[in-house]
C-alpha cells in the first residue's frame, strides 16, 4: 500500500497496480456505478493503472461522502 485515506464509512487506498476501495458506496464515493454497499471482503478496483512511487507524485483524500485521488506522471 502506497497511501490510504478514509471517510466516514469508506476507505480508498493506492497500490502499485491502481486505486482500490471498500465500504459504503451510497454517494458513489468508491467510483462504483451502483449504490450497493461494498465490504472489506469485496474490495473494488476503482481504477487500474501502474503506479511508480519513484516517478509519480500522488495525493489521496477522503471526506464524509467523497474521495479524491490525484496522480501526476502517468
Amino acid at each position: 500500500v502506497i497511501a490510504i485515506s478514509s471517510g466516514n464509512y469508506h476507505t480508498i487506498f493506492l497500490m502499485e497496480s491502481g486505486v482500490y476501495g471498500w465500504g459504503e458506496n451510497h454517494s458513489f464515493q468508491l467510483g462504483a456505478h451502483n449504490k450497493e454497499k461494498i465490504y472489506l471482503k469485496e474490495t473494488v478496483c476503482v481504477q487500474a493503472m501502474p503506479i511508480n512511487r519513484n516517478r509519480d507524485s500522488f495525493q489521496i483524500n477522503c471526506g464524509n461522502e467523497h474521495s479524491a485521488v490525484l496522480i501526476n506522471g502517468i
